[in-house]
């Protein structure tokens, strides 16, 4: 079984960096702000690359930019 909070590292950087862009550096979910460097770093303004179907799959598709305050709300 796969960690809850690891999703983010079964992406590609080449898919975060195009969902990132998509998303234009804000939380999917509640739109706030976010800052590149602040990804996976334990403190304010954390935030991951997310499942959107929990199946893993290495695709612009899946991958979605949360908060980790959002993300932590999805389990």
């Amino acid at each position: 079984m796969l960690n809850k909070d690891t999703s983010q590292n079964l992406f590609s950087d080449d898919v975060v960096m195009q969902a990132w862009v998509m998303s234009s550096g804000r939380c999917e979910r509640c739109g706030n702000k976010l800052t590149f460097e602040n990804r996976d770093h334990e403190s304010r303004g954390k935030w991951v690359a997310h499942s959107r179907t929990r199946r893993y799959l290495d695709s612009i598709s899946d991958c979605m930019i949360l908060c980790w305050e959002c993300h932590k709300a999805t389990y």
